[in-house]
Parts: C-alpha cells; sequence; structure tokens
C-alpha cells in the first residue's frame, strides 16, 4: 500500500475551504488515486461510486480550475502541485525521482523545469559528453540563496508544528532548544544536495536521525548575535 505525505494545513487554504463538501472530497481522492507522478486517469464514474455523489465533468473541472492540468486528449490530469508537495526540487540524481521524471517527460508535463531525461537528448551523445554531463548537473542541483532560505525557514515552521513531545522528553531538554538544534543542523546542510532535494518532512527526519548520530542536543553556542538570515523578521 502506497503512502504519501498529507498536508496538515490543507484545512486552512482558501482553495480547500471554498470547496463544496463533495468537491473536498473528490480532491483528496484524487490525490489519493492519481499515481507517483501527480497523473490522474480520469474515471468520474468509479470516483462518484466510491464517494456517493455523481460528479459532472464540466462542474468539477471549474471547481478545480487551474489545480488540474488535463491531457491526453482529455483523458488525463496533471497536479502539479502533488510534485513539489512530494518530492520537493526534482533531480535525475535521485533513485526516488527517475521513474516519475521519465513519466512527466513522456507527456512533456515539465515545460519550464530545469530538468532532461535520460531518454532524451540521444541526437546530443556524440557532442561533448563531459560538458554536457557538468551543465546537467549544474542545472539540476541549482538553487538560488534565496530559495534556500526560503526552504530553511518553511522547514522550521513545520517543525514548530510539528508534534515532538516525545522527543523533548527523550532528549530531556526543552522545545526552544530543539529547535535550536534543528538551526545549527540546517546551517550546516542547506549547501548539501540532499537538502534542496529532500521535501520539508524528510529534511526533519533527517534531523532526527543526525541528532541520533550526534548524541543528545545540547545548547547551540551562537557565533553571532545577529540572527541567521531566514530567521530576521521580514520588513512590510
Amino acid at each position: 500500500m502506497a503512502k504519501r505525505f498529507t498536508d496538515s494545513e490543507k484545512w486552512k487554504k482558501p482553495f480547500i475551504r471554498k470547496l463544496p463538501m463533495q468537491y473536498k472530497l473528490l480532491w483528496f481522492y484524487v490525490l489519493d488515486d492519481c499515481n507517483h507522478a501527480g497523473i490522474w486517469q480520469i474515471d468520474l464514474e468509479i470516483a462518484s461510486l466510491r464517494i456517493g455523489y455523481d460528479f459532472e465533468l464540466n462542474e468539477v473541472l471549474t471547481a478545480f480550475g487551474e489545480k488540474v492540468k488535463v491531457f491526453d486528449k482529455g483523458e488525463k490530469w496533471f497536479i502539479e502541485d502533488f510534485i513539489e508537495f512530494q518530492y520537493g526540487e526534482l533531480s535525475e540524481n535521485n533513485r526516488a525521482h527517475k521513474s516519475v521524471i521519465t513519466i512527466l517527460n513522456k507527456y512533456k508535463l515539465l515545460k519550464n523545469k530545469p530538468l532532461v531525461s535520460p531518454l532524451q537528448g540521444d541526437k546530443d551523445k556524440d557532442k561533448d559528453k563531459d560538458k554536457d554531463k557538468d551543465k546537467d548537473k549544474e542545472v539540476v542541483f541549482e538553487m538560488s540563496s534565496s530559495k534556500i532560505d526560503d526552504k530553511v525557514l518553511k522547514v522550521i515552521e513545520r517543525f514548530k508544528e510539528t508534534n515532538y513531545e516525545s522527543n523533548v522528553r527523550f532528549y530531556k531538554t526543552s522545545k526552544e532548544e530543539l529547535t535550536k538544534h534543528l538551526e545549527r543542523f540546517l546551517e550546516i546542510k542547506k549547501d548539501a544536495d540532499d537538502f534542496k532535494n529532500k521535501p520539508y518532512n524528510n529534511v526533519i527526519t533527517w534531523f532526527w536521525n543526525w541528532c541520533n548520530c550526534e548524541n543528545k542536543p545540547k545548547e547551540v553556542v551562537t557565533k553571532s548575535s545577529n540572527p541567521a538570515p531566514w530567521l530576521q523578521t521580514k520588513k512590510q
């Protein structure tokens, strides 16, 4: 049975709040029933039977709007947000991402995405291979410092929303100290390819594993009185 991340903040988002009850159910059904590349084979008949409501395609498309992209002669939907939430930045160097990239490239759904599938580009093989590989590698892991800082901030925010009381008891420290330890971890790891490619929840799991290797968290000694860039309050 496939397991996927779920967004505990989804109920606060305007898109979900404004959906009528039956369309909320359908939306979550599609997120569960689509394949691992965020593609759903449209079958409103089965969805209607399972949910207990007769859906009309035109009404559904009006309700979902730009959240779904219809393709393959109207037989499939692509949920682009599914990719970003489940995988973060897609990378061909990540085994878990390879089949996703292959499927999306097959249907040309990686438009404006700086990724090239191994199944493409055969005509370029005789050209400077080393240069091509270097360029591809640079593109895959290209991430501006502002995007890295934004991801760090989102990881910290999600961490604070996590119920980690058992970890507080285990490490015999406070939530504040655990958060400081996470900040220290992110400062060390934020430029690593693993950080750039992992979804937010996976980064947090990575942090807990790191804690176990580093022994129990200790107070973090700050090198400067100024907070890190991603902790500074942004001026409105």
